[in-house]
């Protein structure tokens, strides 16, 4: 029975010492969370292959890094019995603030956002998030809320996740969370403390908000007044110098994670697929107990292979297939992006992951905690519809796309309706088509998969289409595609 397990580490690459160290822990954390030993055979086996390209080692270095904070999270118990402080974050959120927490308390502290690893490697990796997001007795699947916060209501009522000393709820882009927080105190008899920080959206549409001195030192004094809370809670000191720091690492990983979308996104043929590109760009927008160095490794390595597949000009589709950005590839329901794929067309870039020149344009401030705010307000997502359209049609712009995908978060609503609104003036902007497909990012319980199937092959042959009419590259790859399947047939 164990060799299964050591098998799923090593397919990851997973050093000998460090499956012997694991391989414990790992079974122990899978069986928390209900998967069975089948569920991990079908994964290795069917699931990952299918839907992440593991043959590029890089892409099997970051999943095992995701896999080491999944074994750890299952761990929270065994720190809380050590007076070990235990804090969770909320996604989205802006990570550098919940990773200066941890560089400040060190191994007095677990920082970590469980609900969204618990999403991402639990659905994504295994395809079992109904393990966690479907309980009768408290937020079922036919409850059209987030499933992010069914896992983490359901998850932490059953104590799959355990109760923490605080839970800080992120409440900018989301205001479900903070309401899911009391939900869990009423349905249950776990207590934590819980600090909320919100932002009334009350600007003028189009209202370039980093630049609005007002909104940045309000949004400032939130972070502040959360990081003080923190201190008196847990008695962790969040020091600025710590801040500082958090930020200049963050940087540096973002211009990692820049040069890769551009590398990806702006070849052709496309190099790797917009799940493998997601992947790493998420680990920008949440907060790991182990750390990021497990992730630095698996970002230099595929940035390199990624070069090499390049040079030789090696791709995903043929050259000159159409490509989609989407604004969040649906990372916890790959098969999305295998089915595009399957269809002739790939995903590229998401804009919720991606970054346009404001991005990297010199801050206006030089205290941490208003640097963050203007991190935070030249997110796209983060602001009013106005600006954001604004710098999603820079974006959009920067990269070689035939459309973009929108939808996945139909279920929300903001995300959702923001969407719709947004979609017409930003296709004007751009003059790239946009769709929209409904259904949900973390979970496909509730929507028929022969369905959306329908709809994706009605997209890609809309995109072949307008590529055949416009491109003779892609023509004449398509007609050696079709020659060299004939040749196969006859042979």
């Amino acid at each position: 029975m164990e060799k299964i397990y050591n098998r799923f580490l090593d397919m990851l690459d997973f050093s000998k010492q460090e499956i012997s160290q694991l391989l414990s822990d790992f079974e122990n954390a899978t069986k928390k969370v209900g998967l069975e030993r089948e569920d991990v055979k079908y994964a290795m086996n069917t699931w990952i292959p299918q839907n992440w390209d593991i043959t590029m080692k890089g892409v099997r270095l970051c999943i095992g890094a995701y896999i080491r904070e999944f074994i750890d999270i299952s761990k929270i118990n065994e720190y809380k019995k050590d007076g070990i402080k235990v804090i969770y974050g909320m996604s989205p959120s802006q990570a550098s603030l919940f990773q200066a927490i941890k560089i400040s308390g060190q191994d007095k502290v677990f920082v970590g956002y469980p609900d969204f690893l618990y999403s991402i490697v639990v659905g994504g990796f295994f395809n079992r998030i109904d393990l966690l997001n479907d309980n009768e007795e408290n937020l079922s699947i036919r409850c059209r809320h987030c499933s992010l916060n069914r896992v983490r209501m359901n998850s932490a009522i059953e104590g799959i996740i355990p109760a923490p000393d605080v839970i800080w709820s992120w409440g900018f882009y989301c205001d479900e969370a903070p309401k899911t927080e009391e939900l869990i105190s009423i349905l249950s008899d776990k207590k934590w403390e819980y600090i909320i920080s919100r932002m009334p959206h009350d600007v003028y549409i189009g209202d370039e908000e980093d630049k609005n001195k007002d909104r940045v030192e309000y949004l400032a004094e939130q972070f502040k007044y959360a990081h003080g809370e923190i201190e008196n809670i847990t008695g962790i000191e969040i020091k600025n110098k710590d801040m500082y720091n958090t930020l200049i690492e963050n940087s540096k990983y973002t211009r990692k994670l820049d040069k890769l979308t551009r590398l990806v996104s702006n070849n052709d043929p496309q190099p790797m697929g917009g799940n493998e590109l997601a992947l790493f760009g998420t680990t920008n927008s949440m907060t790991f107990n182990t750390g990021y160095t497990f992730f630095i490794e698996a970002l230099d390595t595929i940035i390199e292979e990624v070069k090499k597949r390049i040079s030789e000009k090696i791709g995903i589709l043929p050259v000159g297939s159409p490509k989609l950005g989407c604004h969040f590839t649906p990372i916890c329901v790959p098969w999305v992006e295998r089915t595009f794929l399957e269809n002739g067309v790939s995903i590229s870039f998401s804009s919720n992951l991606s970054f346009s020149k404001i991005n990297f344009q010199p801050f206006d401030y030089i205290d941490p905690y208003m640097m963050a705010a203007q991190i935070w307000l030249r997110t796209a997502s983060s602001v009013n519809s106005g600006y954001q359209i604004k710098l999603m049609s820079e974006m959009i712009s920067e990269y070689d796309v035939d459309g973009m995908l929108y939808g996945f978060f139909t279920f929300d609503r903001w995300l959702g309706s923001n969407q719709n609104m947004i979609l017409k003036r930003i296709e004007e902007e751009t003059d790239v088509h946009h769709f929209y497909i409904e259904g949900d990012f973390w979970d496909d319980t509730n929507f028929k998969k022969s369905d959306r199937k329908g709809i994706i092959q009605s997209i890609s042959y809309f995109l072949k289409t307008k590529k055949l009419m416009s491109s003779k590259v892609y023509a004449e790859s398509m007609k050696k595609q079709e020659k060299d399947k004939w040749q196969e047939i006859k042979h």
